[in-house]
């Protein structure tokens, strides 16, 4: 007891972004201020939009998928088949930008 008050101490595990959020309370942060900027970054969405298309451009040779899911070319739908085409056509710049982006968020990031 130290003050009047009874003090625990013990030894917690906590994750990066728990000690994050930690540390974001204790210098009275909020916690959602602290985790929106990890959300929205540009790295993140850049290897979203590599996947997005290279998946696309991947079931665009299955056939029964081909016909099901990339058949419509406008609408939301058509989002499928124009990330498919942009993957079939620029297949050598979408796969350095893969290299690329993999080569980042491995040894850089």
């Amino acid at each position: 007891m130290t003050n009047g008050k009874l003090c625990h101490s013990r030894s917690l595990d906590v994750s990066g972004a728990e000690r994050d959020v930690t540390i974001a309370v204790i210098n009275g942060l909020s916690h959602n201020s602290t985790l929106m900027w990890k959300v929205y970054s540009l790295d993140g969405i850049l290897v979203f939009g590599l996947l997005f298309v290279c998946t696309c451009a991947y079931l665009k040779k299955v056939p029964r998928i081909n016909g099901w899911l990339l058949s419509e070319k406008r609408g939301v739908w058509g989002v499928f088949y124009k990330a498919a085409v942009i993957g079939t056509r620029l297949h050598i710049a979408v796969a350095i930008s893969c290299l690329a982006t993999s080569f980042y968020v491995l040894f850089l990031k």
